[in-house]
């Protein structure tokens, strides 16, 4: 192969002459460009990877850093040596232009995962702060609501109290009748105390339980005995259906108490004009059943999961305008499942509540009881502003 090439004068303006020069085909193709294209060609074997080619005058391909059929798509010509030859690039199987739109799609999918991530993340910061702001809120309005519940009862207590001390009563019966508001309100005010104290010690994960084979029958109907004072002054009827010869379960008789007792309280607590209460203890498959039922305003559904959280208080309505203190029915939860039972409620606005503690029977017993029918007028108890409180047809009372 002979070359020819211009010899310009310095600056390029002025052709002075020529030079002419022979090149071995062999070594241009196998050693020249192998070396000149060597760190440009790397990685030539992938289809990712441009392959550089060199073209003679004829555009037949004289060196091919791959093999192959290749889209040559930019082509640049290799003067002044070798004027009429070309180096082409380009890529095997795809274009330029395929690669750009693959690229841009991975990128755009690239931006669209970070654009993911960064959303999740801001939500999930969003919600983790309203929680915050939920539970800072409803901590203000317990404080609010207990402070509340400590000032009436002390009020009564000390109003009734200095009236007594001052002999300002008129006759033994007025008396009386003081005595017994001052009671009436120190177990409020004791059963107050008594859920914030067991609420802190659960949080705290102190809360002990002594377990011992117990007649729930009997621990049930000492809380309504206990309770008579308050439902009589408040004019509620209380009707309880206690099946006989129950087994024992392994419970904590104080706990459980205090669970029956703060369903019993809410149910009058959250009764509008039907003041009824009805309570029963049965069998139900293998697991002891305590039901507290009322006629009152009842709970929408949407809320029968978030009442027995910590502080939660439904917003609307009379549940809302009744001070109350949120932990109620959250110690009651706790109370049941430290007991392996659980808590349900039945309720729909206006149509009152229906609340459910399920206790898993004795396992000696399990196999031997069996489940009696139950006649609900059986046993009634009634107790009411006029009259006390009386038990018929129980063996439990």
């Amino acid at each position: 192969m002979f070359v020819f090439t211009t010899i310009n004068k310095t600056g390029g303006e002025e052709r002075i002459g020529f030079a002419g020069m022979t090149l071995k085909s062999r070594y241009i193709r196998e050693q020249l460009l192998p070396q000149a294209t060597g760190e440009l060609s790397r990685g030539a074997g992938d289809d990712s990877s441009p392959v550089i080619s060199v073209l003679d005058e004829n555009d037949h391909e004289v060196y091919s850093s791959g093999s192959g059929p290749t889209h040559h798509e930019i082509r640049l010509e290799l003067s002044p040596v070798l004027r009429r030859w070309k180096m082409a690039i380009g890529y095997r199987n795809t274009t330029i232009e395929a690669l750009a739109r693959s690229q841009f799609r991975q990128n755009l999918l690239l931006i669209g995962v970070a654009i993911a991530l960064l959303l999740a993340g801001l939500i999930l910061a969003l919600r983790a702060t309203t929680r915050e702001m939920k539970l800072e809120e409803a901590k203000t309005t317990f404080v609010s609501n207990v402070s509340h519940e400590l000032k009436t009862p002390l009020s009564l207590i000390r109003l009734f109290a200095e009236t007594l001390e001052l002999g300002r009563v008129r006759n033994p019966e007025e008396a009386q009748e003081y005595y017994r508001i001052i009671n009436r309100e120190s177990r409020r005010l004791t059963r107050l105390i008594n859920n914030i104290l067991d609420f802190s010690r659960i949080e705290a994960g102190r809360r002990q339980y002594q377990f011992a084979e117990t007649d729930v029958a009997e621990v049930v109907t000492e809380v309504l005995q206990s309770y008579e004072r308050q439902m009589a002054s408040a004019g509620f009827e209380a009707w309880t259906n206690i099946q006989p010869d129950l087994p024992p379960a392994l419970i904590d008789r104080e706990a459980l108490a205090q669970a029956v007792l703060n369903l019993v309280d809410n149910a009058v607590r959250y009764s509008d004009r039907a003041k009824r209460i009805e309570v029963s203890v049965r069998l139900r498959g293998g697991d002891i059943a305590i039901e507290v039922a009322d006629r009152g305003i009842g709970i929408p559904k949407a809320e029968h999961q978030r009442i027995f959280e910590k502080f939660y208080r439904i917003s609307t309505g009379l549940v809302h305008d009744t001070k109350g203190s949120g932990l109620g029915l959250a110690i009651v939860k706790h109370i049941v499942e430290a007991h392996h039972g659980r808590v349900t409620v039945e309720s729909a606005p206006g149509e009152g509540s229906r609340f459910m503690i399920l206790l898993p029977i004795t396992r000696s017993e399990a196999t031997e009881a069996a489940p009696e029918p139950l006649n609900p007028g059986a046993v009634k108890s009634v107790a009411n502003s006029a009259g006390g409180y009386s038990v018929a047809e129980n063996p439990h009372h």
